[in-house]
C-alpha cells in the first residue's frame, strides 16, 4: 500500500485549521450550559480517582454511589478530572465546567483529524479536506462537542483505535487485500449462458414459486397470529390455554387484545427480518466460496483473495506453540504498545470499545494470516492491561464484571419515554424507522446527497473493480451491521441517537466516493475550494443561528427546528437552563421560591440563597415565585396563566421558559 505522508504545506494547513478551531472554541466555550449527565459524571470521576487509594482493590473494594455508572468505563472522565485539579491553580478564573467542555471540543477536533488521516488511506488529499470540513461543520456534532462527556470522547477514541490498528497492520509487508465481485460475476454469467436450458427454466420456476410463497406467507401470517392470540386471550384462566397465556402476560386484563396482536406481529416480523438477513448473508458467503473454488487461478488478484486469507485462518492451523519470544518482541514495539493502550483506554470509556479491536484484528488476519498471531496476542495483552488498570469496577472480578457491563450497557438502559414524530414511545419500544429517520433529519442536506450517491458508487466499485478490506471492515462493522443489529434487536434508544455518534465517522468515509468522483471532473483548484465551502455552508449557517444549542439541529426535510418542534426531541439535556438561571439571579428577590422541572442543569448557575424545589413538590400558587420549565414533555405549558418572564427560543422552537406566579 502507499505510505501516507503529508507534504509540508499540507501539514501547515492542517495545523492552521486545527489552531483556528481551537481558538474559536476558547471564545465560545463559556456560552454552553451544563448537560444533564455532566454533574453525575464529574462525581463518578472523583469517586474513581479516590478508588486508586485502595491500591487496585487490594486494600478494600471501592464503592460507587452513582447509580449504574460503574458499568461505564471511567478512563476519560478520570483524566479530565485529574487535569481540572491543576489548571485552576494556574488559571484560577477559568470555571472548571469550561475545562470539561473544552476537553470534549478538543477531542471532536482530533476526531476530524483522525477521519482526515483515514480518508487519506483510500482517497486524495482534496477529498480528505472536503470530508474534514463537512464533518466538523455538522451542527449536531458541534453542539455535542461542548456538552457531551460520554459520546464525543468515545467517538474519538473509537476511530483513533481503529486508525492506530490499521497503522499497526502496515507492519505486515504485504499488499492490502481487496474485495471485488467483478470476476466472479463474469464467471457466473458465462456459466449461466452455458447451462442446460431445462435447468435454467427449472431454476426460474423455483424462484417464482418461492417468491409467491413468501408473498402469501406475508399475507396469511398476520391473520394466523391474530387468530392464535385471540384464542389464548379469550381462554378461561383455568384452562390450559389460559394458564399458558396468563403465565406470560400477568397484566393481561389491563391491556386490550389488539396490543398483544400488535406486539406478536412485531416480534414475528423482526424474527422474519433476522432470518432473511441471515439467509442472504449465508448465501452470499456460500456463493463467494463456490466462485472462489471454481476460479481459484483467475481470482488471486481480485475480491475473493480475502477468502483465501480466511481459509488460512482455520483453527486447525493455529500454532498453539506460538513463541512467547515473538509476542514479547511485538509487545515492546511502539506501534503495538500504542495501539493496544489506546484500545484498552477506549474499552474503558464504553463497553462497545472491543468492536474497534475486532475490526483491527480481522484486518490483521486478512492481511497477515497466521504470521499476524503474535502481533494480535501482543495487541490484546496491552489492551487488556490498560482496561483493567483504568476501570476500578473490574478489579475485584475482571471477567464477570466486564460481561455484566456488556449485558447492561449494550441495551442502553433507561426507563423513560422518547418523543418521535409527534408520538410518545417507551425507549424499549421505538419504531423500526427511528434511526433511519433521525439520520436523515439531523445531518445536513449536503451530507445526505453525498452519502447516498457515495453508497451507490461504493457498491458499483465492488461490482466493477475492487474495494480494500480495511475500508470495507470500517464501514460495515463500524456502521452498517451496528445499525441493522440495533433495529433487528429493537434495542432501547433515547436522546435521539447520541449514543451512536461513533458510527458517524464510518458514514462519512462513504462520501469519499462521491467527492472523489466530482473532483475528477473538476481540475481548477479555486472551483474545488468553492465547492468545499458550499458543502459546509448549510452547517455553518445553522450553527450560527442555533448557537449555543447546535445539537437541536434538524434540516429542511422536516422544516428545520420549527418544523420538528413538539414532534421530535429538542433540548433534551436542558442546557438552556443556564440562560434562565442567569436571568433569575438578576431579577429574583433574596430567598425567592423557584420551582423547576429537572434541577441538575440549573443549580450550578443559580444563586445560593434561592429556595429551589422540584416542580412536583412546589406550591407556587400559594407561595408565589418563579417556575423554570423545559419544553421537553411539554412542561413549558404548565402554569398557563402565569407571566412569561423569559423564553429561550431557537429557529422557532421553544427550549425552556421562565414564568412568574404571583402569591395569592
Amino acid at each position: 500500500m502507499k505510505k501516507i505522508t503529508l507534504p509540508k504545506n499540507e501539514k501547515t494547513l492542517l495545523i492552521i485549521w486545527f489552531a483556528i478551531n481551537l481558538i474559536v472554541g476558547v471564545f465560545v466555550v463559556n456560552d454552553f450550559g451544563i448537560g444533564t449527565d455532566e454533574p453525575i459524571y464529574i462525581l463518578y470521576a472523583e469517586e474513581t480517582l479516590d478508588a486508586y487509594n485502595s491500591f487496585f482493590g487490594l486494600l478494600y473494594e471501592p464503592v460507587f454511589d452513582v447509580k449504574n455508572l460503574q458499568y461505564y468505563g471511567p478512563a476519560y472522565v478520570v483524566t479530565v478530572s485529574w487535569i481540572t485539579r491543576f489548571i485552576p491553580q494556574i488559571l484560577p478564573k477559568i470555571p472548571s465546567i469550561d475545562i470539561w467542555h473544552y476537553s470534549y471540543f478538543l477531542l471532536f477536533q482530533l476526531t476530524g483529524l483522525c477521519l482526515y488521516a483515514m480518508i487519506k488511506r483510500w482517497f486524495s488529499s482534496w477529498t480528505a479536506w472536503a470530508v474534514l470540513v463537512l464533518f466538523t461543520t455538522q451542527p449536531l456534532l458541534l453542539g455535542h462537542s461542548f456538552i457531551n462527556p460520554k459520546d464525543i470522547p468515545f467517538m474519538f477514541f473509537f476511530i483513533f483505535s481503529i486508525y492506530l490498528g490499521f497503522i499497526l497492520a502496515d507492519i505486515v509487508e504485504k499488499p492490502s487485500p481487496v474485495v471485488s465481485l467483478n470476476k466472479p460475476l463474469q464467471i457466473l454469467k458465462e456459466r449461466w449462458k452455458l447451462a442446460n436450458s431445462k435447468k435454467k427454466a427449472l431454476f426460474v420456476k423455483v424462484l417464482k414459486m418461492t417468491t409467491m410463497f413468501i408473498i402469501l406467507l406475508g399475507i396469511i401470517t398476520p391473520l394466523l397470529i391474530q387468530s392464535i392470540i385471540v384464542f389464548f386471550y379469550s381462554a378461561d384462566i383455568h384452562s390450559w390455554a389460559g394458564n399458558i397465556f396468563y403465565n406470560f402476560a400477568t397484566q393481561a386484563t389491563l391491556a386490550p387484545v389488539e396490543d398483544y396482536v400488535s406486539k406478536a406481529n412485531k416480534l414475528f416480523f423482526r424474527l422474519e427480518f433476522f432470518l432473511i438477513a441471515l439467509t442472504l448473508i449465508t448465501s452470499l458467503f456460500y456463493f463467494v466460496f463456490l466462485v472462489a473454488k471454481v476460479s481459484q487461478k483467475s481470482t488471486k488478484r481480485y475480491s475473493l483473495s480475502f477468502l483465501n486469507q480466511m481459509k488460512s485462518i482455520s483453527l486447525k492451523k493455529i500454532n498453539i506453540g506460538i513463541s512467547m519470544r515473538q509476542i514479547l518482541r511485538n509487545m515492546i514495539t511502539w506501534r503495538v504498545a500504542l495501539a493496544g493502550i489506546i484500545l484498552g483506554y477506549t474499552i474503558s470509556i464504553r463497553v462497545l470499545g472491543p468492536l474497534a479491536g475486532l475490526i483491527v484484528v480481522l484486518y490483521l488476519l486478512l492481511k497477515g494470516g497466521r504470521k499476524s498471531y503474535p502481533l494480535i496476542f501482543a495487541y490484546i495483552i496491552w489492551a487488556s492491561i490498560t482496561t483493567y488498570l483504568t476501570w476500578p469496577y473490574l478489579w475485584s472480578a475482571p471477567f464477570a464484571h466486564f460481561f455484566e457491563s456488556l449485558s447492561m450497557m449494550s441495551n442502553f438502559p433507561w426507563g423513560g419515554n422518547v418523543l418521535f414524530n409527534g408520538a410518545i414511545y417507551s425507549a424499549n419500544n421505538i419504531p423500526d424507522v427511528y434511526l433511519p429517520v433521525l439520520f436523515n433529519l439531523q445531518l445536513t442536506e449536503t451530507f445526505l446527497v453525498l452519502f447516498y450517491s457515495g453508497f451507490v458508487l461504493f457498491i458499483w466499485q465492488i461490482l466493477k473493480t475492487e474495494v480494500r478490506t480495511d475500508f470495507l471492515l470500517f464501514f460495515t462493522l463500524g456502521f452498517l451491521l451496528i445499525i441493522i443489529a440495533l433495529i433487528v434487536m429493537n434495542s432501547a434508544l433515547y436522546d435521539n441517537f447520541r449514543q451512536l455518534l461513533f458510527v458517524l465517522p464510518p458514514m462519512f468515509i462513504v462520501i469519499g466516493f462521491s467527492i472523489e468522483y466530482i473532483f475528477t471532473k473538476i481540475e481548477k483548484k479555486w472551483i474545488r475550494i468553492f465547492l468545499i465551502i458550499a458543502l459546509a455552508l448549510p452547517g455553518i449557517y445553522s450553527s450560527i443561528k442555533l448557537h449555543p444549542y447546535e445539537y437541536i439541529y434538524y434540516n429542511s426535510l422536516i422544516g428545520g427546528t420549527e418544523g420538528a418542534f413538539r414532534r421530535f426531541e429538542m433540548d433534551y439535556w436542558r442546557t438552556s437552563y443556564r440562560e434562565l438561571a442567569l436571568e433569575v439571579n438578576h431579577i429574583a428577590d433574596y430567598e425567592e421560591n423557584i420551582a423547576i422541572v429537572g434541577d441538575s442543569t440549573f443549580l450550578p448557575y443559580a444563586r445560593k440563597d434561592l429556595i429551589i424545589t422540584r416542580n412536583q413538590d412546589a406550591n407556587l400558587e400559594e407561595t408565589g415565585g418563579y417556575a423554570v420549565l423545559t419544553s421537553r414533555w411539554n412542561s413549558d405549558l404548565f402554569y398557563p396563566e402565569a407571566q412569561i418572564i423569559k423564553s429561550v427560543k431557537r429557529g422557532g422552537a421553544i427550549l425552556s421558559v421562565l414564568k412568574y406566579i404571583g402569591q395569592k
